[in-house]
């Protein structure tokens, strides 16, 4: 490189660099030039700055990046003759970065800058013309360009040159004269050169075919921060290929591209947790990486039906997640026409496949008969292969399958069995697994989660629920302690004992349980199985209340209201009534009716009123049909069709 050449690279670094590197003289980290934040970015190759004993390890390079220099001064610059900002100006209209894009613009700024000898300048008119942006397509004249700049020995030209040797752009292909680019600009720890010796020595093009010294390539560019070469290593050590295996970097080197957004990466993470390779297998983890390495989260906000278009093409091509997917938006109606046989024709597909989750919910259809002929066996089946594969949904399933006798020999024994593994598998449905299992067979024998087929329906024991009910409750369940109250106080299945049922509702409360604590309340306020205390009564429903429990809410504001308990306090009642209402709780809708008609607590509105007691009698309240009936005849005709409408709209999201 000729003396002129070296003065024109340096001064233009220095007009670049020395107000960023000031604040740094001190020992700080010195800033990056990055892509995406500086516009000089192929003046010099981007530099990362490692510490040397993180070289080979997975710890991500520290990168602060450059302020870029302001289009204006850019121009001034420019007029002025300095090539440097004639390029970075050519590159601020390439990218319509702080000016409106114009590649014609941005090729004569290049040319310019190209014909006072700044390689960065050549390389980009060499790949213009190449390309055909902004200027004729001309490969021989683009060729010349790289090589000018080439031969100048930077190295961003020099692995350009290789490239175009091995794709055979603007020259005959030779892979031996691309491999020699490579090596020139690899001198200079270039990464993308570094990378293409790892993919040559990896596939013997232009060179010995060598998987060990492909991997010492692919580390270099791996450790300057190339995502394709830190997926390289990762299949390396993956398959044990130029390496010794090791799952466990493998997968560090893919999660390491993947947080730099490669979408290899991601797929090969993907994998890893479909399959269970060196992660615990997690096939929702797995359907997770596989959309984010499609990039098919953002297509699903920003348009639907494209997302849908996008899994039919790649379902149709086999991809399992696809058809999950397109399973899922047929039975949703999401992105395409609500049709739940089409939707199951899919997830059939996934589960055939082997899907766990697409084998659950076709035994959950097959039990339901929904979108496919109702057939508990098949579903027991498809069940079965799910929870084998230890999908913890599907184990629970089976369970309650087994216990009730649905679509197999009733067998409590082996429902015992299922539950136990669905427990150790972390189902959402038995977290609390210590007496959950028990308290769900107890409601599945009320039918609550499968219907029963009584083909196969074995003969129950008597007494058999409530032993299992008691051992929930035994261990701390606090939904099975207060479904024992309930028995205790009917005399279901026991000797009627209010004692033993204020005790159970006691435990649950005291557990936390809302329901529970809202039945203290009520057993206090009445009497039932305890001194009547009307005060305590209060405190319970607050407990409730404040865990939003609707019958607490109303609870609550009753006592207020009547001042009952406690103060009598209108606003507060009003309040209450309001939550309440809000989540559809009839008597309090009436109660706010007649607080808005009379106005209780709050301004009287008769329209308010008059919402709130329509909303009531459109659930049975008769007095709240009647107060409706006298009130809206002397509404206006607009005030009563707002009314109507609003009643609609909240019916509506209420369905």
């Amino acid at each position: 490189m000729n003396t002129t050449h070296v003065l024109r690279i340096l001064g233009s670094l220095s007009l670049i660099l020395c107000a960023q590197l000031a604040p740094y003289a001190a020992g700080q980290e010195v800033p990056t030039l990055q892509d995406e934040a500086f516009p000089f970015k192929t003046l010099v190759a981007p530099t990362v700055y490692l510490n040397p004993a993180h070289v080979g390890s997975t710890l991500p390079a520290k990168v602060i990046p450059a302020e870029p220099m302001p289009p204006a001064t850019l121009r001034k610059r420019a007029e002025e003759g300095d090539a440097s900002a004639q390029y970075a100006l050519g590159q601020a209209y390439a990218e319509g970065n702080g000016v409106r894009r114009d590649l014609a613009e941005a090729a004569r700024r290049f040319r310019l800058a190209a014909d006072q000898g700044l390689p960065a300048a050549q390389l980009a008119l060499g790949e213009a013309c190449l390309q055909g942006k902004g200027v004729a397509k001309d490969p021989a004249q683009g060729m010349q360009w790289l090589r000018k700049a080439a031969d100048q020995e930077y190295a961003r030209a020099q692995h350009a040159m290789g490239r175009a040797y091995l794709l055979g752009t603007g020259v005959a292909p030779d892979a031996a004269e691309a491999v020699r680019w490579f090596q020139l600009a690899a001198a200079q720890r270039n990464a993308d050169a570094l990378y293409q010796l790892g993919r040559c020595s990896a596939r013997g093009i232009g060179m010995p075919k060598d998987a060990s010294a492909a991997v010492k390539w692919y580390l270099e560019a791996a450790a300057k921060g190339d995502p394709r070469a830190q997926v390289e290593l990762g299949h390396a050590y993956m398959h044990g290929k130029g390496v010794s295996k090791n799952v466990t970097e493998a997968l560090q080197w893919y999660f390491t591209a993947a947080d730099q957004g490669d979408s290899d990466a991601k797929e090969a993470v993907a994998h890893a947790y479909l399959k269970g390779v060196g992660l615990e297998q997690n096939e929702l983890q797995a359907l997770y990486w596989h959309r984010q390495a499609m990039h098919r989260s953002k297509l699903i906000e920003e348009d639907p039906v494209a997302a849908a278009k996008w899994d039919l093409r790649a379902a149709e091509r086999g991809d399992v997640y696809a058809q999950i997917e397109l399973g899922r938006a047929y039975f949703a109606g999401e992105g395409v026409t609500r049709n739940e046989e089409e939707g199951m024709k899919w997830y059939r597909r996934a589960a055939e496949n082997g899907a766990p989750s697409a084998q659950v919910a076709l035994a959950y259809a097959c039990m339901r008969g929904r979108g496919v002929p109702l057939d508990p066996v098949e579903g027991v089946s498809w069940y079965r292969k799910a929870a084998a594969q230890g999908n913890a949904n599907a184990q629970y399933a089976l369970a309650i399958a087994y216990y009730q006798g649905e679509g197999v020999r009733r067998d409590p024994v082996e429902a015992l069995k299922w539950f136990t593994l669905s427990s150790g598998s972390g189902s959402e449905r038995t977290h609390n697994a210590s007496g959950a299992h028990s308290w769900h067979l107890a409601t599945a024998d009320k039918g609550h989660t499968v219907r029963r087929s009584p083909a196969t329906m074995g003969p129950r024991a008597p007494g058999e629920d409530i032993i299992w009910l008691r051992k929930a409750a035994e261990n701390g369940d606090a939904a099975a302690q207060l479904e024992l109250a309930s028995r205790y106080f009917l005399g279901e299945g026991v000797a009627k004992d209010e004692t033993e049922a204020v005790r159970w509702t006691r435990s649950a409360a005291e557990l936390g349980n809302a329901a529970a604590q809202n039945e203290m309340g009520n057993l206090q306020m009445q009497g039932l199985g305890m001194p009547k205390d009307p005060t305590s009564a209060v405190t319970w429903y607050l407990k409730a209340a404040e865990h939003n429990d609707v019958e607490g809410q109303y609870n609550l504001g009753t006592c207020h209201r009547d001042g009952i308990g406690a103060p009598a306090n209108a606003t507060k009642a009003a309040e209450l009534f309001q939550k309440a209402a809000a989540q559809d709780h009839t008597a309090a809708q009436y109660s706010l009716g007649m607080c808005y008609l009379e106005g209780a607590g709050v301004i009287k509105d008769p329209v308010e009123a008059l919402q709130w007691l329509q909303l009531a009698a459109g659930h049975g309240d008769e007095k709240a049909r009647a107060e409706a009936e006298k009130l809206s005849p002397g509404l206006s005709a607009n005030a009563r069709s707002a009314v109507e409408f609003r009643v609609k709209k909240f019916q509506e999201a209420h369905q």
